[in-house]
């Protein structure tokens, strides 16, 4: 006789059942904390990406007829002058190949065949050197465009004998040397060469020097370099910006945020900040 089996009155396991994922957090509350702000600087923004431009670039210039060939050739050294991005002055300096050509009569001067501009050799602006370290109470190094004309030429084996010189201002006494000493044969410039060793030196080594003097003729030249980078677009903001752009590139290397020390009423040559000192160091030995 089989046996019988009686059912199990326990109750049955409770199925497995897999744990549920917690709950999702509330998002916090929103409040009117401002952002935390970043000890990173902001990135600076080149406003002209595409400037056409450069230092050490020469603009192209459409001689008048009615000047002279150094009056064209001034007014263009000035346009020149604007790409330079020295933080000591703007300057700027052309030199051309000799030539049999009047330079001081109108190109097409009536009853006579058009003059025919020389050949440019070489052109500069004062360019900066590099000065690590540089503080504030500086004045920064730079090449003289003169001399960068000039070593160029040496560099690059141009003759400069009997060649012409253009510069925005009087070459400084050592640009001068180099002049002389380079076969230059005519230096042309705005104001009055300074000191009277440059004009005794210039006229021994037989070196025409061409001032220009008249307040008239010299403000005509500016404003037609003024009107030339007016027809170009160009404003003051684009010429700073180009600068800042420049050094900002160069970096460290270039003493870059370092700034020379200048007197506002003489210019950007510190000359006037030099007068000065000697005058107050005279003023107190009076004193004494």
């Amino acid at each position: 006789m089989e046996p019988t089996v009686t059912p199990s009155t326990e109750a049955a396991p409770d199925p497995v059942v897999a744990p549920t994922d917690p709950p999702t957090a509330a998002p916090p509350p929103t409040t009117s904390e401002p952002a935390a702000i970043s000890a990173e600087p902001a990135a600076e923004v080149d406003l002209f990406p595409d400037d056409p431009f450069a230092t050490n670039v020469l603009p192209e210039y459409t001689f008048d007829p009615a000047m002279s060939i150094d009056d064209n050739f001034m007014v263009q050294t000035l346009i020149y002058t604007r790409l330079s991005i020295s933080r000591r002055g703007n300057m700027a300096a052309i030199v051309t190949a000799p030539s049999a050509e009047p330079s001081a009569v109108p190109i097409v001067e009536e009853g006579a065949s058009p003059a025919q501009p020389p050949a440019i050799l070489l052109h500069s602006n004062n360019t900066p050197l590099p000065c690590p370290g540089l503080t504030v109470n500086h004045k920064h190094p730079e090449l003289h465009a003169e001399a960068r004309c000039i070593t160029l030429a040496a560099r690059q084996g141009v003759s400069l004998e009997g060649a012409t010189i253009y510069v925005s201002f009087p070459p400084c006494a050592a640009c001068l040397q180099l002049i002389v000493g380079s076969g230059i044969k005519r230096a042309v410039y705005r104001r009055r060469l300074l000191g009277e060793e440059s004009v005794a030196l210039a006229k021994e080594e037989g070196v025409e020097v061409v001032e220009y003097m008249d307040y008239a003729t010299d403000e005509k030249m500016k404003k037609m370099a003024g009107d030339w980078w007016e027809a170009q677009g160009e404003t003051k903001e684009r010429s700073k910006n180009r600068t800042e752009v420049w050094w900002r590139k160069k970096g460290a290397a270039y003493g870059h945020g370092a700034r020379p020390t200048v007197d506002a009423k003489e210019g950007a040559s510190g000359v006037g900040e030099e007068r000065k000192t000697k005058k107050q160091k005279g003023e107190k030995r009076k004193r004494e």
